[in-house]
């Protein structure tokens, strides 16, 4: 018999979270025990001052690394022992993925505020100490691509490394979720085949989270925008049976004024945005220029002296844009109300996941369309609705320039009424296929002269920023 979970599916801003405590306070004062579950302090926070503007007398908890004096698993461990009253608990994500064994979970009924992490990738490099990871664990060669792993005897004295080793400080992230019951590990083939070669000790592992670490709880439900779009739904929709909460429909019945809002869609280029596609060259109106550059420069012309909000990938600067009407937020802002006032955003981030984890997630049963929705797409989602797109009263014309065109025609799946166009005609500019040519080797003779004249060239430049110092 598939486990149950409830769901809460609906647009950012629909208030979610808001309705859930309601639900969830109703709970405690009927004589229940609630966990909320949340992704940072931050929101914890926020979420017990709404709790407290009920004006309902109830007990509230909080157990985080932020008020616990001990380790959260002691404070924790000590709550669940000497409290069996009627109350709302309030967690981190971390809090409760790290407590394995929850005392008298069937007792207890769970919120998890956005979804947690379901795929954690790995990738310690031993070329010469591998064997310190791989005599812990077993290898399933069940004749797919990735490798099935468990630990054998030794796995727990290395995991726990009392003396905080700080070789097994690597490996240790690796052996803990071996060894959780809530995960499945694999390992790649690849990375195995490689191990006798002088290539090889770049491991590549990824450690998915089981539905199990759900089971015994008295009822669990799962709340984000999108969820249905989820790497979460997608890989456990086979193993669970996901059920509508109660309150789904009166969420729902907000979310008609969501999808009348005056949304500008623009988009940059044609084909899919990756890292690599900024660095190429772009063709407009016979001027090449560097696509990124492009990006920028049509995005601030847009957006011409209104505030607007800007992503990109954390290798970028923050100098990107030197204007004072432009800030700049995290691609992981889930839950943020504070830039609400806001109504415009660039989406620049390019957020493919490597070869590996594709290859991982195709054997996990994903399509490349699910991958890119559940991946990129959602975090795009995220950031653009911490806009005033998410003020159910706004009425504001907003902008929003994303990468390319798919991630336009996602948006406009969600708001139906939004218009999409390009920011400008650009073509990319297409190199020449071909091998290269092959350099002619140097002379003995002549590798010395070039290393002279080197030297030379090295010497004479010192000289001169000598004599200018002086």
């Amino acid at each position: 018999m598939k486990q149950n979970i409830q769901i809460i599916d609906a647009l950012a801003g629909s208030g979610k979270t808001y309705t859930a405590l309601q639900h969830a306070v109703k709970q405690v004062q009927q004589g229940r025990k609630v966990i909320f579950c949340q992704p940072t302090i931050n929101l914890i926070r926020h979420s017990i001052a709404d709790v407290k503007a009920f004006n309902i007398n109830i007990q509230i908890h909080e157990i985080h690394s932020g008020v616990s004096e001990f380790t959260v698993q002691q404070e924790l461990a000590e709550f669940l022992d000497n409290n069996d009253q009627p109350c709302i608990l309030f967690v981190t994500h971390s809090t409760l993925s790290q407590n394995k064994f929850w005392k008298e979970a069937c007792t207890w009924d769970l919120y998890i505020d956005e979804l947690p992490q379901i795929i954690q990738e790995f990738k310690p490099n031993l070329p010469w100490t591998h064997s310190l990871l791989t005599d812990c664990l077993s290898f399933n060669r069940n004749g797919t691509d990735f490798i099935d792993v468990s630990g054998t005897g030794n796995i727990n004295h290395i995991a726990d490394n009392r003396q905080r080793d700080d070789i097994y400080k690597v490996i240790t992230p690796v052996l803990e979720k071996v060894r959780n019951p809530n995960y499945e590990v694999s390992v790649s083939k690849e990375t195995l085949t490689k191990l006798n070669s002088q290539n090889g000790g770049q491991f590549n592992f990824y450690a998915t989270l089981q539905p199990s670490v759900f089971e015994k709880f008295r009822s669990v439900t799962l709340m984000s925008a999108n969820l249905r779009d989820s790497f979460l739904y997608s890989i456990w929709r086979n193993k669970v049976e996901f059920i509508d909460h109660d309150i789904q429909d009166e969420i729902k019945a907000r979310l008609s004024r969501h999808l009348q809002q005056n949304i500008e869609i623009k988009y940059m280029f044609e084909n899919s945005w990756s890292k690599s596609k900024r660095k190429i060259t772009v063709e407009v109106n016979g001027k090449k220029q560097n696509a990124m550059a492009l990006f920028v420069e049509q995005t601030t012309e847009l957006m011409g002296s209104q505030d607007f909000l800007w992503v990109a990938n954390n290798d970028q600067p923050d100098e990107l844009f030197w204007q004072e009407n432009a800030q700049r937020i995290s691609n992981v802002s889930h839950g943020l109300n504070c830039y609400k006032t806001k109504n415009n955003i660039a989406f620049m981030s390019a957020l493919n996941p490597s070869p590996g984890h594709i290859k991982y997630l195709k054997h996990l049963g994903l399509t490349d369309n699910e991958i890119r929705t559940a991946g990129s797409n959602q975090t795009m989602y995220q950031c653009v609705l911490r806009t005033s797109i998410r003020d159910l009263s706004s009425t504001a014309k907003k902008i929003v320039v994303v990468p390319d065109f798919q991630a336009a025609l996602y948006l406009q799946k969600m708001f139906p009424n939004a218009t999409v166009s390009q920011c400008i005609a650009c073509t990319e500019t297409v190199k020449k296929v071909g091998r290269r040519k092959k350099k002619t080797a140097l002379t003995s003779a002549e590798r010395v002269r070039k290393h002279r004249a080197k030297k030379k060239s090295e010497q004479d430049m010192l000289k001169t920023n000598y004599a200018n110092a002086r």
